[in-house]
């Protein structure tokens, strides 16, 4: 039965791990693979065992620190080309005139960017805290289950500046002329 228990929990974090990579997040899909392997092995040594062990508690500590290094590297809190392309994907909404024919549509999504860039890089940032608490906090076998809970729940925090930005573009891309070419490749990159 642990065998079997085992495997579970392996292949439940190699495929949380590989779905995170595929998204982007490379350093969360390897730490989340890896606290699929160390629960397995936990299961196998048995529980008790492994919170003896020096070697498992050494193997959390990793994976914990691990953890924190990815937050760093794939935040988006942390990308400073995203943090002003919101910025400047917010001055555009805020200061769209006219550009484009008036439409009740265009007034919505423009109220809605306002919003939605005003506030993304807030929403960024207590994301960040929040990945980093879990990585203090959180062991391996915890860890694994909220990848896994966030994974099935579809709670994977999507960027709605980009997503309006987008919806605006596509209708009125002379709405963003006041934006740097980079900024607004950075946004359409980030909804594709």
């Amino acid at each position: 039965m642990r065998t079997y228990v085992a495997a579970a929990c392996f292949g439940i974090g190699l495929l949380v791990g590989l779905v995170h990579a595929y998204k982007g997040q490379i350093f969360t899909g390897l730490v989340l693979a890896s606290c699929g392997l160390y629960v397995a092995l936990s299961v196998l040594v048995g529980i008790g065992n492994s919170l003896r062990s020096s070697g498992f508690g050494a193997s959390a500590l990793i994976l914990g620190v691990v953890g924190i290094v990815g937050t760093f590297l794939s935040n988006r809190a942390f990308e400073a080309e995203l943090q002003a392309a919101q910025a400047g994907a917010y001055a555009a909404f805020a200061a769209f005139q006219n550009q484009c024919k008036p439409s009740e549509e265009l007034s919505k999504i423009q109220s809605f960017g306002i919003k939605a860039c005003g506030l993304q890089s807030t929403k960024d940032q207590i994301s960040a805290a929040e990945d980093l608490a879990k990585g203090l906090y959180l062991g391996p076998a915890t860890s694994l289950a909220d990848g896994a809970v966030s994974l099935i729940t579809g709670n994977l925090n999507p960027n709605y500046c980009a997503l309006a930005f987008n919806r605006m573009y596509e209708i009125c891309p002379t709405a963003f002329s006041v934006m740097s070419k980079r900024n607004k490749e950075t946004l359409l990159r980030v909804v594709r």
